[in-house]
């Protein structure tokens, strides 16, 4: 059996993986700085339209079903930016995983002069593995709890805005605190999730390097 040290070989491929993940996350932010515009827009909205020399009440609001309509218009907002996140999360983690597969088998086949009939793994296989639990939660099931605790601190901080009677611009500076603190989770839940992914890969390029007469050591 061939035996091949991958120590330092994917330092390439960490380089990439650094760099692929911080664009991605550019691309990220940029989704949540469209939220924020969209959130203040529907904010504004209602300011406009029911606040009494600039400032807005939660009594106001109570009226004729306005605070709901609100809250409605709010998180549909805020459901749009979870799609993207989602979607973007789930196409970042199927690239670095493989990747991460790919790579190894290329490294492999460069070191040992073997050719190893390396294959891309099908995307139904990939959709599933990075869906692996970590704590016990899918990827699905750790994006909607994000999902979750932002509909609710949009929520929370409106209604906070509305009970101290605050101007728009108080309100609007609330959103904008709670999508910058929601998009520090969003940044962990990306690189916890794509380091999960990137081990994952790798482990399973060496189990098929390893079928195919390789032995592998890391």
């Amino acid at each position: 059996m061939a035996r091949l040290t991958t120590r330092g070989a994917f330092d390439g491929f960490e380089r990439w993986y650094d760099g692929f993940t911080k664009r991605q996350l550019k691309e990220l932010k940029s989704a949540y700085k469209d939220s924020l515009y969209d959130v203040k827009k529907e904010l504004e909205k209602y300011y406009k339209q029911f606040s009494k020399k600039g400032v807005l009440t939660l009594a106001d609001m109570q009226k004729y079903d306005r605070l709901r309509k609100m809250q409605r218009d709010l998180d549909a907002a805020i459901l749009e930016l979870s799609r993207t996140q989602s979607r973007e999360v789930q196409a970042l983690l199927s690239e670095v995983y493989s990747e991460g597969f790919n790579r190894m088998g290329w490294i492999a086949e460069q070191a040992t002069g073997i050719n190893l009939r390396w294959y891309q793994l099908p995307k139904d296989y990939i959709k599933k593995a990075i869906q692996n639990p970590v704590s016990g939660l899918t990827l699905n099931e750790v994006l909607e709890k994000n999902r979750q605790e932002i509909l609710w601190r949009i929520r929370q901080e409106v209604t906070q805005g509305l009970i101290k009677g605050e101007s728009y611009f108080k309100t609007a500076d609330r959103l904008k605190v709670a999508l910058e603190n929601n998009y520090v989770k969003a940044t962990r839940i990306v690189w916890t999730e794509s380091h999960r992914c990137k081990e994952e890969a790798q482990l399973e390029a060496m189990q098929k390097m390893q079928e195919k007469g390789v032995e592998a050591k890391r």
